[in-house]
């Protein structure tokens, strides 16, 4: 019997929602090919592909932090099992185009579903479709943006947990009952624990904002106030313990990450670089560019200024109740969604700017990928805040057109896929010779493995004096970095070889003889010379 709620339009507005999130998904698993994927992002699936196999501690394993333990390793786990359940390879390098695409997706279905559910009228929540849409789902996708947000393994798995930890506190916030108070806290104290397992950025962008929104309003929510904020603390503490006992008792081993203020003469490169990554974040990055080649740039610059806008309208509005605690009391019923969004922003841009990651990263605007969170956090809290307002409806319509036909150049372009060719030919020859086994510099290592599904097994080496590697003296070691633990005596009673490519990286010719003697054959194939091994070490 059909239920009396039941109605065939609800039936064809659910249909035709999956139908367009599953062509959006694989409309961007298509802009995913375009961009190129390297070593990085495939030592992490390859760590899914072993989880996948039972290691789920990842026993043996070297990570960087952060760990992304669980969330793109698992989500890595998930494809590779559904990939060898229909009978094709575990780690195919069709994955690690795939798994980008499903991370950004649920991404920005979150932050839109999350803005439509605390807005009301059909034009207001319109109004928030079409600014996530033109902010997030479809920006201006011929940015450098474009390149991280189609990485796996870069802080977006982590902002998913970010979100809806924000999410089921307010929720908490707002709960009817007790029972369903302690049931949305203990989704949001999930949510933060498996955050910082994966991600030490959870703490700065999610939890400490968290605590802080709980202070402003321990006046109206008292107790409820103080149990998320003493959640925030415990699911990141008790997070931080896991990830300690896991590597004392034998689980995978952290790369120290000695974070640090930058010096003051290192600020104004901060800020500059912080502000340049934002506009690029924004779409909003018109400069060096002429006026009409720039409209697409400047038609999101609105977005990007109420996003400041709006931080400056909190901080003037309730710097008393922010300052001075004493008169909290007399600011009740704060929006507190907006809040968790404002001060994670607010946290994540004083994280950045005031640390030496900008610096340590030699001032490149590869910084934007530590900016994620602002710019995900404003987008919303802009949509919540200012989408009943018809200039942002009318702006978000113009940039969302701009955007759509500055990328129609995009669609033309072929699949990259990894930072080398896609198929090179001395992989196919080096399996026909029998050497299954062999060396490469970190960027030639495991995504020829990858690309060669398994068949070849490359592994990283470095110079022992790198980055002199003039120094002929020099001996190749294992270069283990978001690998599990390796030594080249594995290559002992097999055939290997060293690949050498042109121009030198990590090590250079005189080192590979240095390191495993005279080789039996030198072959040149594709850019790359191939020394040849047919006796053990």
């Amino acid at each position: 019997m059909i239920s009396k709620n039941f109605t065939w339009n609800r039936v064809l507005i659910g249909l035709l929602f999956i139908s367009f999130i599953l062509c959006y998904l694989i409309f961007f698993i298509f802009l995913s090919g375009l961009y190129p994927k390297t070593a990085d992002q495939v030592n992490y699936f390859l760590a899914g592909v072993d989880l996948a196999n039972g290691n789920w501690r990842l026993k043996g394993w070297i990570l960087t932090q952060p760990d992304f333990w669980t969330s793109d390793i698992i989500l890595s786990a998930i494809l590779s099992k559904l990939s060898a359940w229909s009978g094709h390879s575990p780690n195919s390098p069709l994955l690690i185009i795939i798994q980008p695409a499903i991370t950004w997706t649920i991404l920005w279905i979150s932050a839109c579903w999350m803005v439509l559910t605390r807005l009301s009228g059909k034009w207001t929540k319109f109004g928030g479709v079409l600014l996530i849409a033109t902010s997030l789902a479809f920006p201006i996708m011929h940015s450098t943006v474009m390149y991280f947000i189609t990485l796996s393994a870069i802080h977006l798995g982590s902002l998913v947990y970010c979100l809806w930890a924000f999410h089921f506190a307010d929720q908490a916030f707002q709960a009817s009952s007790i029972s369903s108070f302690w049931k949305k806290l203990f989704i949001c104290f999930l949510m933060l624990f498996l955050g910082r397992l994966s991600d030490p950025l959870v703490m700065y962008c999610c939890a400490i904002p968290l605590f802080c929104v709980c202070i402003l309003t321990i006046w109206e929510h008292r107790k409820r106030s103080l149990y998320i904020g003493m959640t925030a603390i415990t699911a990141i503490g008790l997070a931080k313990i896991v990830l300690i006992i896991n590597s004392m008792t034998g689980g995978f081993q952290l790369e120290a990450l000695p974070g640090k203020f930058a010096t003051f003469s290192q600020l104004s490169t901060n800020i500059s670089v912080t502000l340049q990554a934002l506009l690029q974040l924004f779409s909003a990055d018109f400069f060096d560019k002429s006026f009409i080649l720039a409209l697409p740039e400047m038609s999101h610059l609105p977005i990007f200024l109420l996003s400041f806008g709006l931080i400056g309208v909190c901080i003037r509005k309730h710097y008393r109740a922010i300052f001075n605690f004493q008169d909290l009391r007399r600011y009740p019923s704060y929006p507190i969604f907006g809040y968790m969004l404002i001060f994670g922003a607010i946290f994540n841009l004083f994280a950045v700017g005031m640390s030496n990651m900008i610096a340590t990263g030699n001032n490149s605007i590869a910084a934007a990928r530590y900016l994620f969170s602002f710019w995900v956090f404003m987008t919303m809290a802009v949509g919540i805040h200012f989408s009943k307002y018809r200039f942002v409806q009318l702006s978000s319509l113009a940039a969302f057109i701009l955007a759509i036909i500055s990328n129609m150049s995009l669609y033309q372009n072929a699949w990259k896929s990894f930072s080398i060719p896609q198929s090179p030919g001395f992989l196919t020859y080096l399996e026909q010779k029998g050497f299954t086994q062999g060396i490469g510099t970190y960027w030639y290592s495991t995504n020829l493995t990858m690309l060669s599904r398994g068949k070849v097994k490359v592994m990283a080496g470095i110079a022992n004096t790198f980055p002199d590697i003039a120094n002929s003296d020099a001996k190749i070691n294992p270069f283990v970095h978001i690998t599990a633990h390796y030594d080249f005596k594995n290559l002992q009673k097999e055939k290997f070889f060293v690949l050498l490519p042109h121009p030198f990286e990590t090590y250079n010719d005189q080192m590979i003889v240095k390191t495993f003697g005279k080789p039996d054959q030198i072959e040149e194939k594709d850019g790359m010379s191939l020394y040849l091994y047919n006796t053990h070490l």
